[in-house]
């Protein structure tokens, strides 16, 4: 069973088109490997991949069966997708860094502010000390 869910899920993550599509490419194989294993219960991925073939030849089989256009459409929304999330994320990484230089330089110059007091009271206590004197 375990090997059924490793051979299915990596036959699903190289599939592209439309969802109704794959899901259907996907059923089909299930109940195919459900019917193989009534009869082979013990079988591995290296069996699977024997009997209905690696996911790299089940994606040939599954894309020549598809529509040119459409799936050309899904890799090219596909690399616009992964073009924008990596540019989103290189985004709040730049901000994030400035966000942090940000508040290091805020709190560096409020303890230097909060320094400069001490030093200008210690400074005044001094000088009324020796007006007193």
């Amino acid at each position: 069973m375990r090997n059924k869910k490793l051979y299915l899920h990596s036959v699903e993550q190289l599939l592209i088109g439309k969802r109704k599509d794959r899901k259907t490419f996907l059923n089909n194989l299930r109940q195919d490997i459900d019917e193989y294993l009534l009869s082979t219960p013990d079988t591995s991925c290296a069996d699977l991949e024997k009997e209905f073939g690696t996911p790299v030849e089940l994606l040939y089989e599954y894309a020549s069966a598809q529509d040119e256009r459409e799936l050309t459409k899904s890799i090219n929304i596909k690399r616009i997708s992964a073009g924008f999330l990596t540019f989103l994320l290189a985004a709040v990484i730049f901000g994030s860094i400035l966000n942090t230089l940000w508040w290091n330089k805020t709190l560096h110059d409020i303890h230097e502010t909060e320094n400069l007091n001490n030093q200008i009271e210690a400074t005044i206590i001094i000088d009324e000390t020796e007006e007193s004197k």
